[in-house]
């Protein structure tokens, strides 16, 4: 299958040659519609992507699930030397994008490093500092009255078990608490 001279006549084939990749040659622009940077072709009865179309013609098919990447890192760029069929992940972390950025990130936010002792994973599938997580966790405890609650309830079974098991402790406990609710009832009477 050739392409026709319409599709030809919205190429400039005096692009500029990547400056990263001098060995790809002049790119060949498309000056046609485009679509977030992408060249767009009506072809058979429908919108397709330029380069995915010159890719087809010259080289062979593209499956839905694959992506072509611009090595020439320049989107209206149709010529098909300058293109790879990689798959979707591939593509995303070969560029520039947040994802990407944080994908080539060797430490966290607060200079922990991503080593397989400090990192895991969440069902997400993103990477989370241990060390970070835990002094969240940490934070989040100490300033959560619930958590704290809790806590203290749990405090509250085992001084009961304490109580129930161990004499002396018994009996200290309840030495405390006499003199706590006598300091309390001399403390209501004098307010009043």
């Amino acid at each position: 299958m050739e392409l026709p001279q319409r599709f030809w006549d919205k190429v400039d084939r005096n692009g500029p040659t990547p400056l990263h990749r001098p060995d790809l040659g002049p790119c060949w622009v498309w000056t046609g519609c485009t679509s977030h940077g992408h060249g767009q072709f009506w072809w058979q009865g429908r919108m397709v992507l330029a380069h995915r179309l010159a890719y087809k013609t010259k080289v062979g098919s593209v499956g839905q699930d694959e992506h072509l990447d611009h090595l020439c890192r320049n989107r209206p760029c149709v010529r098909w030397t300058h293109v790879e069929k990689v798959t979707p992940k591939v593509n995303v972390l070969r560029g520039d994008s947040p994802p990407a950025q944080n994908a080539r990130k060797d430490r966290c936010t607060h200079g922990h490093p991503f080593d397989a002792k400090n990192t895991y994973y969440a069902k997400t599938g993103r990477r989370q500092c241990r060390s970070c997580t835990a002094q969240r966790m940490k934070d989040r405890y100490q300033n959560n009255p619930v958590a704290r609650a809790s806590n203290l309830r749990a405090n509250a079974d085992y001084v009961k078990r304490r109580m129930r098991d161990d004499p002396e402790f018994r009996e200290k406990r309840r030495a405390y608490w006499r003199e706590r609710g006598a300091y309390k009832r001399v403390s209501l009477r004098e307010s009043t």
